[in-house]
């Protein structure tokens, strides 16, 4: 009949039995290139993930960089922003200050004013008292002199008054005495 062999096992090529085993081997390496292939797009997908999220990482780290930065600056603006706010209500004091000192001033020089207009008045009310009385001591120097004139004047008549009674007297002690 066909081909046995010695022991009584039927061949390779023989019709007898089932043969499963080369169909087992074709599962199995389909089964294998399956899983390769599915396994190669995990790792080429954790691949291109794993380059998505290093470089959404370095964005993040890059962010956070810039936000320390500006909340940094931030911080600084709002410390110049209060020294700015007490420079300028030092500056708002002085102001006031200087402001009152302004007003005092001019209500000083204002009263220096008056004082001066009233100065101004006297003085020169003193000089038109002062032209008043050399006006008068002029006239009075005019009086005195015109009375010294009188009476030099009058000396004089009574000198020659004198004379003309000693003459008078002097020719009736002669017309008397003769």
């Amino acid at each position: 009949m066909g081909d046995t062999k010695l022991d009584g096992a039927p061949s390779l090529r023989g019709e007898d039995g089932l043969n499963a085993w080369p169909g087992y081997v074709d599962a199995l390496s389909t089964l294998l290139m399956v899983i390769i292939f599915v396994l190669l797009v995990f790792v080429l997908a954790q691949a291109f993930l794993s380059v998505a999220l290093t470089g959404r990482d370095r964005a993040l780290d890059r962010v956070n960089r810039q936000m320390a930065e500006l909340s940094d600056m931030l911080s600084l603006e709002r410390g110049r922003s209060t020294d700015l706010r007490a420079s300028m209500a030092q500056l708002n004091r002085d102001l006031a200050t200087a402001t009152a000192s302004r007003d005092s001033l001019t209500q000083t020089l204002a009263g220096l004013r008056a004082d001066q207009a009233r100065l101004s008045a006297e003085r020169d009310s003193l000089r038109a008292e002062r032209d008043r009385l050399s006006a008068r001591l002029a006239d009075t120097d005019v009086q005195i002199q015109s009375a010294q004139s009188r009476a030099d004047a009058l000396q004089a008549q009574a000198a020659e008054a004198a004379k003309r009674g000693d003459v008078t007297a002097q020719d009736a002690a002669t017309t008397a005495a003769s």
